[in-house]
């Protein structure tokens, strides 16, 4: 166990949720903890962690992440152990071209990422994932070699990198932590349903189309106590095409009042956390050849987060801890079917979420040590 030690922790991807359930397990065992991270990261965790002790370092508007991480290393390196939280895209290198001294672990969340088989060149949609395949497979083949462990977040991705000869040390965590006391009672028979995609808009990781299409006929059937909401909004990078589109037709749809909500630019912490709460069931509409290994899904994260059962198609079981909290669907239809049995008997929403809630009592912060 790491006790009363000097923790550094590094993110400056995109992953907070993660930062905030590293800093609640090692503040629960009496470490100090630095966290290195960008601005935007800062406001949601500050939001998340404001009553934590907590040294923050920020970088500064006009620094590259390159410098910012130069110039914290020596700092980073006067501590105990270094965890970085994420290590994907194109911030890989940098983590190639700075080596920390202390002992460190890097987030494998896309575990897949980092026990890549081999070059390849054939079978990709685009030039850029060829480029992202080869060039993740040659920097961290290095870099898994360099550090202590990895952490995971499933017992199918600790066992994914263990079928692939990892032999460092290997951490399993939830990604996220439950931050209720218990999940709000399941709806009485004249409430509203509330149904939430979590997630990025992208479409080779999620078809909302597939689930919007499927609620949508739902409603056209006559089935108006449900709203939907795409809690997700159009990234700010060059593969906005296809989220600027899928938001259009959102619009569209609810220009003849179908009940649903989404966003077109970053979400506030504050709204998002309110719209996990008020949730009463998840949805995860994913490609499963992007998650094929342990991954997860944001779906599992904030199912933990507030205690509230979900929807995976049928293959997708990366944690077992969850099944009685999972309602499973072979394809779109059978998901339509399932939602609708949902809506038409109150008394089976109460049988799910009593099923559910027995759970998420393994991922409470009193179970949980690194």
């Amino acid at each position: 166990m790491i006790s009363n030690k000097t923790v550094s922790i590094v993110e400056i991807y995109d992953h907070h949720i993660f930062v905030e359930t590293l800093c609640r397990i090692l503040h629960k065992q009496d470490n100090k903890i630095i966290v290195y991270t960008i601005e935007r990261i800062y406001q949601d965790l500050s939001v998340l962690l404001n009553d934590f002790d907590i040294v923050w370092r920020v970088k500064g508007s006009d620094e590259s992440d390159l410098n910012f991480l130069i110039k914290s290393r020596k700092e980073i390196d006067g501590s105990d152990y270094l965890f970085v939280n994420t290590v994907q895209g194109k911030r890989i290198i940098l983590f190639w071209l700075i080596k920390f001294n202390v002992i460190t672990f890097f987030g494998a969340g896309r575990v897949s990422d980092f026990f890549r088989k081999k070059y390849a060149f054939f079978g990709f949609k685009s030039f850029r994932d060829l480029i992202y395949h080869n060039y993740s497979k040659f920097f961290l083949s290095i870099l898994k070699n360099r550090i202590h462990g990895i952490i995971v977040h499933t017992h199918q991705a600790k066992e994914f990198a263990l079928s692939n000869g990892y032999n460092g040390k290997i951490i399993q965590l939830p990604f996220s932590l439950p931050i209720t006391q218990k999940s709000v009672g399941s709806p009485s028979k004249d409430d509203v349903i509330y149904f939430t995609v979590t997630g990025s808009i992208r479409e080779f990781n999620r078809d909302h189309y597939g689930v919007t299409n499927a609620m949508y006929d739902l409603w056209l059937k006559g089935f108006k106590n449900f709203h939907l909401t795409i809690l997700s909004s159009i990234p700010k990078n060059d593969r906005q095409d296809y989220a600027k589109a899928y938001i259009d037709h959102l619009e569209e749809l609810s220009k003849n009042s179908f009940p649903i909500e989404f966003f077109r630019s970053r979400i506030p912490e504050e709204t998002y956390l309110d719209i996990l709460k008020r949730t009463h069931f998840f949805i995860a509409p994913i490609n499963i050849d992007y998650y094929s290994c342990g991954e997860l899904t944001s779906t599992i994260v904030e199912s933990i987060r507030v205690r509230k059962p979900a929807f995976y198609p049928e293959i997708y079981q990366p944690d077992k801890n969850l099944i009685n909290a999972s309602i499973f669907f072979n394809d779109f239809e059978d998901f339509k079917e399932k939602v609708q049995a949902i809506i038409k008997d109150n008394e089976n929403i109460t049988n799910i979420y009593d099923n559910a809630l027995k759970s998420f009592k393994v991922y409470e912060l009193e179970n949980l040590v690194i």
